[in-house]
C-alpha cells in the first residue's frame, strides 16, 4: 500500500462517494496500522504529518464500517441468509456475520414478545366479549304502557316537554337519557342524538 497521504486521501474519496465497499488487500488493516507506525518513527510526536495519517486511517475506517453496519440490518430486516460481502477483508466478513446474527437474534426475540403479548390481548378481548354477552341487549323499554327509548345526546339542546308532560333536558353532548319514544324520534330524525343500547 502506498503510504502517500494523497493516496489514502484518494482512497477515502471514493470510500465515501460509492455506496459499496472499495477494493483492498486482505491484510488492509494491518498495512494500515503499519504506515502510522512508520510515521510516527519517522516524524516528531504530535506532528500534523502524523495527525493527518491518523486521521485518514480512521476515517477510512469508519467509513466501510458504516456501510457493514447498514448492510447488516437490511439482511437482519430480510428472510434472506448473509451472502459474500463484495471487497470485504475476512475480518469486516467476520464483524459483518456475527453483526447480522446479532441483529436477527434480536428481532426474533423482539417479535416473540409482541406475539406473546398479541396472543394475550386477544384471550382478554374474547373473555370481555363472552361476558358482555352474557347479557341482553335493548334499546326501547316499557314504563306504564309508553315506550322509553335510549338515546347518546349529539349536540347541546334546551328542555323539553316530553310527550307524557314532563319535563327533560337541558342536554349536553354525549349526554345518555331516556326518552318517550315521540319525542326520541323527533331527535333521532333531526340527528341530535343517536340510538343506544344499554344491557339489561
Amino acid at each position: 500500500m502506498d503510504s502517500d497521504p494523497k493516496s489514502l486521501g484518494e482512497m477515502l474519496r471514493k470510500e465515501r462517494a460509492s455506496p459499496s465497499l472499495q477494493p483492498v488487500s486482505e491484510n488492509f488493516y494491518s498495512e494500515l496500522k503499519g504506515m502510522v507506525r512508520d510515521a510516527e518513527e519517522r516524524y516528531p510526536p504530535f506532528s500534523r504529518e502524523i495527525e493527518n495519517l491518523r486521521n485518514l486511517a480512521e476515517d477510512i475506517f469508519n467509513s466501510r464500517e458504516k456501510k457493514l453496519v447498514l448492510l447488516a440490518v437490511s439482511y437482519a430486516r430480510s428472510d434472506e441468509d448473509v451472502s459474500d460481502v463484495v471487497n470485504a477483508t475476512p475480518a469486516e466478513k467476520e464483524f459483518f456475520e456475527n453483526l447480522v446474527a446479532m441483529l436477527k437474534n434480536r428481532r426474533s426475540d423482539f417479535q416473540s414478545q409482541g406475539a406473546a403479548k398479541e396472543k394475550e390481548h386477544r384471550k382478554k378481548t374474547k373473555k370481555s366479549s363472552s361476558t358482555k354477552g352474557a347479557g341482553t341487549t335493548k334499546s326501547v323499554v316499557k314504563t306504564g304502557g309508553a315506550d322509553i327509548i335510549t338515546l347518546r345526546i349529539l349536540e347541546d339542546l334546551p328542555p323539553i316537554v316530553g310527550s307524557d308532560k314532563k319535563t327533560y333536558g337541558p342536554f349536553k353532548t354525549e349526554d345518555v337519557v331516556a326518552l318517550p319514544e315521540k319525542n326520541a324520534k323527533v331527535f333521532l330524525k333531526h340527528k341530535y342524538g343517536e340510538l343506544i343500547e344499554i344491557t339489561v
